[in-house]
């Protein structure tokens, strides 16, 4: 072990003047061993929710590393907020992920960013085209180039996921990154990978690369960047991330369906006049429905080992999977690992059981990967080197019919809705169109609260065999868009009953979307007309005729025609009055004549609940393993259950483009005159422009942690095993909806066609989301709830940023003849927001049970770097307490130690810190760091100071020693003893804690790792695996010795050992002193003790087995553990020389405690209901 002494740094060290508090307490580093812990065999039902979407935190632990300041958690995780049709499962199951990994991906909007010239790095800023204008020579060429996909105009948007960090981020023009939300990381993107750090330091490398393509562009792109590296503060460990791609590449289909009324698509050509080149466009005035199809090829890439300085996780994937198009893995086994001296040992083994959900609502034979969808059936750790049963994970699901994917039985969010014989996604809707209605469509695209359960998660059952049940309900939220109401009026005549008949009607201020169905019988001269049969409806008050159909009967002989038009559009005044006349002029009775007017009444907005956006959980409930109710947790949203819905929905509920096409467009030098077909041809095209309706919202939905619908309040209650209430919990947030940048009152307001083509810009808000802002308890008492407690927090928004985008569209359709001459477009800069909701105010009041209640407010700043500055409290006695913090960033100046750890992005420790009451200062701390080996890589505190009130600062704590990796070798409280650790395993344990010996002075070893514990001389091959006084190996003592340098002639000191052969030699030694004897595994062995003086070496020597090795000053205790690395401690000595066993089972868990004789203290039994 490398140790360098701090004396030899002093020059390094960076004085800052500190000061403190009434005698705080200053801590040395804590030193943990990895303690013997039984096995938690009662946990369960804990599940944690996230309250703002109620999505439940299902997890499933599998091990978490920790190494040199990273925590590693790697878990299996679900997400309970329903399965949608096109979900593809990943290679765990349907609903759940591994997490542990990290990935960078991408949504690609035009051209990738990086690529090279045309690529958003490279476009001109998004103010100066809008300045210049469309049509502006500058620009045109790079409008039409982004319009033909040759350049790009807005940057790709980024989102990344590690270590429960996620974000997003896209770029800046001049390479730089916005993130959204705001935070201290730093990305950076170098050679075609990201590297971030975060506020510790640790670097997160992204360069193994996944791509994807679409048959609409058919160019491959960088997709994912996964997570390959992770590289710890002290710049010297390393966690690798290696990936597999066997069998990875899978396709996916997305289907869009439009109806297009008014021009339709056509073709272009060129014709000559008068020595000018002249582009055409034919096409044709009518209705056309299209579905298009594209295919998105995924190139994944499949966990395979995680690998750090004493172990790895190892993953085993499977090429056999029956759900997807392609190929694909399924992970089927998890395998965790432990190195020791260079040989990995598995100590965990975890199975995925695994089958499939199939589906078939067409009742078809036919085989069809589209049908099916990975399910994970439980999960096994399974035993490792012992006959224990596995611990098992069962899980249950909604077995309701599941829609195949990419069919088409999908609400408007994507969810299942059982609509199995729809042949398309195009909703069920009409328009009216050039006085013409309209009507289309024929998905019911509405949700069904009991479809959308189908393939989610309803029970798990814990290796303890206790259960949690889940109830889920679908989200609600409020809209205020206007009420419309169905109107209707009609008139009837009968022949043989009436000759005529009349209807009056009135129509509303608010009335829109007039059409009316006529309806004469068919008629011809046999039957005794006195006149033509007619129906004629007129405006009371101007007396106009708005419609007339006067028939003309058919000549004697011919059976007639019926006048059957359909619906059609009609044009009524709104708040006039109108008289409908119908008569057939005959008394024949097969002759009859009607008129049904239909329209809708506007009301103004008023709220409307409606259901959708995916699921909730309403209720968790938990019973023990014989099937015994434990408690139940449920759960009430908002008020009355409404929620929030991120994106409102009358943007929606927008699902059309309202275009105008362009032709006769002149070639040649000169700039075009080009025309849309209303001023071209009138009587060809009248209305001068078409619709294009799409299948689903042309504006995507903004979810928050895939939830498109949040809460602004949460009411949790819990309920114990005897039906008792426990109280209840109300939480608070305040939602964030999206914003617009062009305000209208609905799509009928007269705009010009550019908007309509260009629809409304959405600014998403989602970054201010998720924030708590107040939490009040009750507990129940006598039949109610009384408030015990009540918190509310108030945040400001640090970091705002904006950056403009570019958003370009056509003024008129494409018609594939343009040019960049005869290009012309609408643009806008658009903003995209960011920063970070801090908390700046929170107040705390406790109530008791008559009501009368204590409160505290305390007020936060917070530094550049988005951490706490201070902190103000006003306590109940009326005294200001004051803490103020710096930060590295803070103390910073030229080439000093804080200003190295700034360039590293170590910004959270905390370096100063103050408090102080009613403006006096009462402590004051301050912590040196030091650039430990000078190179800009491991930082570490050299001491920590004190200041009480006005007096001198004092030394309180030393921090002597640290090895290669950070760890503390030798520390102590100022004039206090020397507390010393020696490490092994590759300095991940502690395997010796000394008392008031310097580090100098001791040495121990077991034998058991890759160190030595500062004896010289020990031969690996000497070492035999077997049992041991301690561990799993002993060491061959030889005449060559082993020694001990370094010591201080001036102490005593004990070397204390085991043998099987008696006691060995040990120069400078009085008599050797002879210890009890034990046996192990048939062994005997002998413990001997020597003690030495005025030496400043030692050496051991001698033949025969040695184990538990100890040298130590005689003032000094030592305490030494022996591990089974990755699971726990197996053997700790006490400074008496008492050991304690520890034995585990195969699946590590604690099983057996013996004393020094073999005498069983403790057992643990782990044998559950089968």
């Amino acid at each position: 072990m490398k140790l360098i002494p701090l004396s030899l740094i002093l020059s390094m060290l960076v004085s800052v003047c500190l000061a403190q508090t009434s005698a705080p307490p200053v801590d040395l580093i804590n030193v943990k061993t990895v303690s013997p812990e039984v096995a938690s065999i009662g946990k369960f039902g804990n599940i944690p929710v996230s309250l703002t979407t109620g999505v439940p935190e299902i997890s499933i632990p599998i091990y978490t590393v920790e190494i040199a300041g990273i925590v590693l958690p790697v878990s299996l995780n679900y997400h309970s907020s329903g399965i949608r049709v096109d979900e593809v499962s990943s290679s765990v199951g349907i609903g759940w992920a591994l997490t542990g990994t990290g990935m960078i991906s991408r949504n690609v909007i035009g051209l990738p960013d990086e690529t090279p010239t045309n690529g958003y790095i490279n476009a001109p800023a998004a103010n100066d085209v809008v300045m210049a204008g469309s049509g502006s020579s500058t620009y045109r060429q790079y409008l039409f180039n982004v319009h033909s996909n040759l350049a790009d105009a807005e940057p790709d948007v980024f989102q990344y996921s590690f270590l429960g960090q996620a974000g997003k981020f896209i770029f800046r023009h001049d390479g730089s990154v916005m993130q959204i939300p705001a935070s201290n990381n730093v990305i950076q993107f170098t050679g075609g990978n990201f590297v971030i750090t975060d506020v510790n330091g640790i670097k997160y490398i992204f360069d193994q690369k996944q791509s994807a393509s679409s048959t609409q562009d058919n160019v491959a792109y960088t997709s994912e960047w996964m997570l390959t590296k992770l590289i710890a503060a002290n710049s010297i460990d390393t966690v690798f991330f290696t990936y597999e791609t066997t069998c990875n590449t899978s396709y996916s289909q997305i289907v869009n369906g439009t109806f297009t009324i008014g021009m339709t698509d056509g073709s272009c050509g060129m014709q000559d006049a008068g020595g000018n080149s002249y582009a055409t466009f034919s096409a044709s005035l009518g209705t056309q429905a299209k579905d298009y199809y594209q295919t998105i090829t995924h190139n994944e890439s499949y966990i395979k080992e995680i690998k750090w300085r004493g172990g790895k996780i190892s993953f085993t994937n499977v090429c056999d999977r029956q759900d997807v198009r392609g190929s694909g893995e399924r992970m089927s086994e998890i395998g965790v690992f432990a190195e020791k001296n260079g040989v990995y040992t598995q100590i965990k083994r975890w199975k995925m059981n695994q089958s499939y959900f199939f589906s078939n609502p067409y009742s078809t034979t036919v085989s069809d990967v589209k049908l099916y969808r990975l399910r994970l059936d439980s999960v096994s750790m399974l035993s490792v080197g012992s006959t224990a049963q596995p611990s098992v994970y069962r899980m249950e699901y909604d077995t309701g019919m599941m829609a195949p994917r990419e069919s088409f039985a999908m609400d408007r969010w994507g969810f299942n809705n059982g609509k199995f014989s729809q042949s398309g996604t195009m909703a069920i809707q009409s328009t009216i169109y050039n006085m013409n209605y309209y009507s289309f469509g024929s998905a019911n695209r509405e949700i069904d609260s009991s479809a959308m359960l189908a393939c989610t998660l309803k029970k798990i059952q814990y290796p303890t065999k206790g259960t949690s049940v889940f109830d889920y309900e679908p989200h609600r939220y409020k809209t205020n868009l206007t009420s419309k109401s169905p109107q209707t009026a009609s008139c009837f005549v009968t022949g043989g009953v009436q000759v005529s008949n009349t209807t009056t009607f009135a129509v509303s201020s608010s009335a829109t979307y007039f059409t009316c169905t006529p309806y004469i019988s068919k008629t011809n001269t046999s039957q005794g007309f006195t006149d033509r049969p007619r129906i004629i409806i007129k405006d009371v008050a101007t007396g106009d005729t708005v419609f007339s159909r006067i028939e003309t009967p058919a000549s004697l002989g011919n059976e007639g025609t019926a006048y059957n038009p359909g619906i059609i559009a009609i044009s009524l005044q709104p708040s006039h009055t109108y008289k409908i006349d119908i008569n057939i002029y005959t008394t024949n009775s097969s002759v009859n004549a009607s008129v049904m007017l239909n329209w809708v009444d506007t009301t103004s907005a008023i709220p409307d609940v409606k259901k959708g956006g995916g699921l909730r959980v309403k209720q968790i409930t938990n019973y023990d393993l014989s099937g015994r109710f434990l408690n139940r947790q449920t759960y009430e949203y908002g008020d009355s259950g409404i929620g929030v819905i991120l994106t409102p929905q009358y943007y929606q509920d927008i699902n059309f483009e309202k275009i105008v096409s362009k032709v006769g467009c002149t070639g040649g030098t000169m700039d075009p005159a080009c025309v849309d077909f209303s001023e071209e041809n009138p009587s060809f095209n009248p209305v001068g422009y078409s619709y294009i309706f799409h299948s689903n919202s042309i504006y995507p939905t903004t979810q928050y942690t895939g939830s498109p619908v949040l809460y602004r309040k949460v009411t949790k209650y819990e309920v114990d095993s005897v039906g008792i209430p426990n109280g209840k919990r109300v939480l608070y947030y305040d939602i964030y909806q999206d914003g617009s940048t062009i305000s209208n009152n609905g799509v009928s307001d007269p705009l010009p066609s550019e908007y309509f083509v260009n629809g409304i810009y959405l600014i998403s808000n989602n970054w201010k989301n998720g924030y708590q802002t107040g939490e009040d308890i009750y507990k129940y008492i006598g039949g109610s709830y009384v408030l015990q407690s009540r918190k509310r927090i108030s945040y400001q928004i640090a970091k705002a940023d904006q950056q403009y985008v570019l958003k370009i569209k056509p003024r008129y359709r494409s018609s594939g003849c343009e040019s960049a001459l005869s290009y012309e477009a609408s643009c806008y800069a658009v903003p995209i927001t960011s920063g970070i909701m801090l908390p700046t105010i929170v107040s705390d009041s406790i109530f008791d049970d008559a009501g009368n209640f204590f409160s505290k407010i305390e007020a936060m700043d917070f530094n550049s770097n988005l951490l706490i500055n201070s902190r103000q409290r006003v306590e109940s006695n009326g005294d200001t307490l004051l803490e103020t913090v710096q930060y590295p960033s803070e103390l910073a100046a030229s080439g000093n130690v804080f200003q190295k750890m700034v360039t590293r992005n170590i910004l959270s420790p905390k370096i100063k810190e103050q408090k102080s009451i009613n403006g006096k200062n009462v402590t004051t701390i301050l912590r040196n760091y030091v650039d430990y080996f000078g190179d800009s890589k491991l930082f570490l505190p050299l001491n920590t100071e004190v200041k009480i009130g006005n007096y001198s600062s004092e030394v309180r704590a030393r921090f002597n020693y640290f090895d290669q990796f950070g760890n503390v070798a030798q520390q102590q409280k100022d004039s206090d003893v020397f507390n010393s650790v020696i490490w092994d395993y590759r300095s991940t344990l502690p395997i010796a804690k000394v008392s008031n010996a310097a580090v100098a002075d001791i040495a121990y070893t077991s034998f058991e790792a890759d160190g030595s514990g500062s004896w010289t001389g020990v031969i690996s091959a000497n070492i035999t695996s077997g049992v041991g006084i301690t561990g799993t190996n002993t060491y061959s003592l030889t005449t060559a010795g082993l020694t001990k340098t370094g010591l201080t002639s001036s102490l005593s000191y004990v070397v204390s050992y085991w043998s099987k052969n008696g006691p060995y030699t040990v120069a400078g030694t009085s008599p050797v002193v002879t210890g009890r004897s034990v046996v192990r595994a048939g062994n005997s062995w002998t413990y001997y003790e020597h003690l030495v003086t005025g030496v400043t070496s030692i050496k051991v020597a001698g033949t025969g087995a040695i184990d538990e090795l100890r040298l130590f000053p005689t003032t000094a205790q030592m305490e030494t553990f022996c591990y089974a690395p990755g699971i726990g401690i197996i053997s700790r000595t006490d400074s008496k020389g008492l050991t304690a066993y520890y034995e585990y089972d195969g699946l590590g868990r604690l099983q057996i405690v013996r004393d020094q004789d073999n005498n069983i203290l403790q057992t643990f039994d782990y044998n559950f209901k089968q």
